[in-house]
């Protein structure tokens, strides 16, 4: 097990080890990014799916060597029919070693996979799971594959961000940016796509950097030198400082009108700006502040909304930069691995309120997650409960299904060091 030193929250960085009743998506074990993109072939009635597959060191189990750490993961793909009917199925093992005890538990130095698969154009399901074979604990995603845009004949592919610096054999246009996000330092973006035109020759693809309100930030158009009918093209747009916020990258034959209500096809993708130092869990700056409700005291909340001096990603970064266990690197794991939680608790509790919002949800975010789970239990009334054991600290929590609908409440309120109360 892994740890980090931390000044306000029980930091445990090993993979978000926990599993939801009542949910048949598994979401338990090691965690990875996971990115879908959609190319056109030859041929109009099949597609090529290309599968990026991110795994961050700080998700999976290194062992100590002879003259090295190794850990070893197997990945599962399989794919079937909107109607649950097998399509295929493939397995692979793979070992993961640095030399370096520190890179064992980075969030920066990551396994980057890829798989190809060819498909027929029908709408199918993609099930990917990642199993750590020294902790065989497991973490699996699923993705609904569209493929109704892919039948047209003319066709840009799903997007890439890139970065053309560096590459590989597996990856000779750049390697693959997963998730997609820039940082103070990007003077411009490199966007890898794929298109074909069956019917009609173009001679250019328009391109549009908007807001997450739409606005326009950036249009323009670039000349198609490639003439043969499946093409594909790294388009590179300078931003310098015309983008702080995440933004939007639009792909089309015809100019892309503001309002976008044009019926050609339009491949985007959404990147994340890091501009302020943060983490790539925050999406929502606002919402992030109000997430610090479980660590913050009252006067630290009031002190970020009052001062008008200074923006409020500022003010996020400042609260954060006070409680950064290593100030020395550019990454503030603490405030990572903060909303990592909140980010799982979203996907894992949510009921008619966000997950984080939850009982459980911020009891997971405050300790993690507990080293056992007692459940399938029932008080005197029928009700189900179960019991979350930190055995570390010496604690415990117990949950109520008060209504019988999986919302699960803490039977004893929770008072915390910065005022918290729930129940």
């Amino acid at each position: 097990m892994k740890f980090i030193f931390t000044i306000i929250i029980i930091i445990v960085f090993n993979s978000l080890s926990f599993t939801q009743p009542k949910k048949n998506n598994d979401n338990s074990g090691p965690f990875f990014y996971l990115n879908l993109s959609r190319y056109p072939t030859n041929n109009i009635d099949s597609t090529k799916i290309n599968l990026h597959i991110n795994i961050p060191y700080s998700s999976i189990q290194f062992l100590k060597k002879k003259d090295n750490f190794e850990a070893n993961y197997e990945l599962t793909y399989t794919i079937q029919s909107e109607d649950d009917i097998p399509i295929t199925r493939l397995s692979k093992q793979y070992i993961a070693k640095v030399d370096d005890f520190n890179d064992t538990y980075s969030s920066l130095i990551t396994d980057m996979v890829k798989e190809t698969i060819i498909l027929f154009n029908e709408n199918s399901k993609l099930f990917v799971e990642l199993m750590d074979l020294d902790t065989r604990k497991i973490f699996r995603k699923q993705i609904d594959i569209s493929l109704d845009d892919f039948k047209k004949n003319d066709i840009i592919s799903d997007l890439i961000l890139i970065d053309i610096n560096k590459k590989n054999s597996l990856f000779e246009n750049g390697f693959p940016i997963i998730p997609p996000m820039i940082s103070d330092i990007d003077s411009s973006i490199n966007i890898f796509y794929e298109a074909i035109s069956r019917n009609t020759s173009f001679n250019f693809i328009y391109y549009r950097i908007s807001s997450l309100t739409n606005e326009t930030i950036i249009s323009d158009s670039i000349q198609i030198a490639n003439t043969d009918l499946v093409f594909n093209n790294i388009l590179n747009i300078p931003i310098s400082d015309k983008i702080k916020s995440n933004f939007n990258v639009q792909l089309s034959y015809e100019r892309i009108y503001d309002d976008s209500s044009n019926e050609e096809f339009i491949s985007s993708i959404t990147i994340k700006s890091n501009f302020m130092g943060m983490t790539s869990f925050v999406n929502d700056i606002d919402e992030a502040i109000e997430q610090l409700r479980y660590i913050a005291f009252t006067d630290e909340l009031k002190k970020i909304f009052k001062n008008k001096n200074i923006t409020k990603e500022e003010k996020l970064k400042e609260f954060w930069e006070k409680r950064d266990p290593t100030p020395e690197t550019k990454q503030n794991e603490l405030m990572n691995e903060y909303y990592r939680r909140v980010s799982f608790a979203n996907n894992q509790f949510q009921t008619w309120q966000k997950g984080w919002k939850t009982s459980m949800g911020m009891i997971f975010i405050l300790f993690g997650p507990p080293d056992n789970i007692e459940k399938n239990m029932s008080d005197i009334n029928g009700r189900e409960y179960q019991r979350w054991n930190y055995i570390r600290i010496n604690r415990s929590f117990t949950f109520l299904d008060y209504n019988g609908f999986g919302e699960f409440e803490l039977l004893d309120p929770y008072n915390s060091t910065y005022g918290t109360r729930w129940r």
